[in-house]
C-alpha cells in the first residue's frame, strides 16, 4: 500500500484528491438516489481486531469498530433531539463511512433519520490518520472556552482510535460566533474541516439498514397533537421483545423483530401497545453505539 503524506498545511483541494472525495454537489446522484434500505450492516460475528496496516498507522479494522467519529453533543435542544442525534460522520475500521442524508422537505417526515453508508479505501483512511497525526490530533484534550460569550451551543466531539489508543477532542462552540484565536482550537477546527467532505457524502453510497435501534417512547397524550393531520396508528409487534411502557427512557430493539415497521412510519405515527398510544423517538445504531 502506498502511504499518502499529509501535512497540516495541505489545502482542501489536494486533500480531497488524495482522499478520493468529490464535492457534495456532484454527489447528488450517488448519495441521494439510494433505492430503499440496503442491508449494509456488518456481520456481528466479526471479532474486533486491531492490526497495523502495511507501512501505515495502526487502527481497528473490524466493520463494527470505530476509527473516527465526529459529532455534536449537547446544546439547547429538546431531549428527543439529543436522543436521536447521530454522528456528523463516522469511519469504521473496514473503511465504511456513515453520514446523514438529506431530510425530505415533507410533513410529517419519516420516523427514521436518513443515514447513508459508503466506503473509502485503506489508502484514504491512512490519509485521514496521517493528517490527524501531523495536526497534533493524537492526544486527548478538552479545549479552552471561546473568547466570545456564547450560550447554549453544542460541543464538537472527535474520537480517534489509532495506535492502540483512544484520543478524544472536546470543544465548546467550535467555529461559532467569530474567528477562533486559540492555537489549539484553530488546529482542531482545521482538522474538522478536513472531515467535512466525508460528512457531505462519499460516492456510491447506499441507504443504511440498521440491525438494531434505540427507542424512547412517550405516551401520545403527553405529546402535542399535530395540526390539521390525523396521525396514523400501528400496532406494536408482540414479538418485539420490548414493551413500550418500559421504554420511556431508552430501550433497544432488533430490526428482525419489528420488520419494516419503522421504515413505514412517520414522525407523528402512534404506536399502540397494550391499548396505549405512544410516540417514538428512534435512532439507528451505528458501529460503536451501545444503544442505551
Amino acid at each position: 500500500m502506498r502511504r499518502v503524506s499529509v501535512t497540516p498545511g495541505m489545502n482542501r483541494r489536494s486533500f480531497l484528491a488524495a482522499l478520493g472525495v468529490v464535492p457534495a454537489a456532484l454527489l447528488a446522484v450517488s448519495c441521494g438516489n439510494a433505492e430503499g434500505p440496503a442491508d449494509t450492516t456488518p456481520s456481528s460475528t466479526v471479532a474486533p481486531t486491531t492490526l497495523p496496516p502495511v507501512d501505515g498507522i495502526e487502527h481497528p479494522i473490524g466493520p463494527e469498530e470505530v476509527v473516527l467519529r465526529l459529532s455534536w453533543e449537547g446544546g439547547f435542544v429538546a431531549p428527543e433531539t439529543l436522543f436521536m442525534r447521530l454522528p456528523r460522520v463516522l469511519v469504521a475500521g473496514d473503511g465504511a463511512v456513515y453520514f446523514q442524508g438529506a431530510q425530505p422537505a415533507i410533513y410529517p417526515g419519516p420516523l427514521l433519520p436518513p443515514v447513508l453508508v459508503g466506503r473509502i479505501t485503506e489508502e484514504a483512511l491512512q490519509t485521514l490518520l496521517v493528517a490527524a497525526r501531523d495536526g497534533d490530533m493524537f492526544r486527548t484534550i478538552t479545549y479552552a472556552q471561546p473568547d466570545s460569550g456564547i450560550a447554549d451551543a453544542p460541543n464538537t466531539l472527535l474520537v480517534i482510535h489509532a495506535n492502540g489508543a483512544t484520543y478524544t477532542h472536546d470543544a465548546y462552540a467550535l467555529g461559532i460566533g467569530g474567528t477562533e484565536t486559540d492555537p489549539d482550537r484553530i488546529a482542531f477546527q482545521k482538522f474538522v474541516e478536513l472531515l467535512e467532505p466525508l460528512a457531505a457524502g462519499v460516492p456510491d453510497s447506499v441507504a443504511f439498514a440498521a440491525q438494531r435501534y434505540a427507542i424512547r417512547a412517550s405516551a401520545a397524550d403527553q405529546v402535542p397533537a399535530p395540526d390539521d393531520i390525523e396521525p396514523n396508528e400501528v400496532a406494536w409487534p408482540a414479538g418485539a421483545g420490548v414493551r413500550l411502557a418500559a421504554a420511556n427512557d431508552c430501550a433497544v430493539v432488533d430490526a428482525a423483530d419489528i420488520g419494516t415497521l419503522f421504515n413505514e412510519a412517520t414522525q407523528i405515527t402512534r404506536f399502540v401497545d397494550a391499548g396505549v398510544k405512544y410516540v417514538l423517538a428512534v435512532r439507528p445504531l451505528l458501529p460503536g453505539d451501545p444503544g442505551c
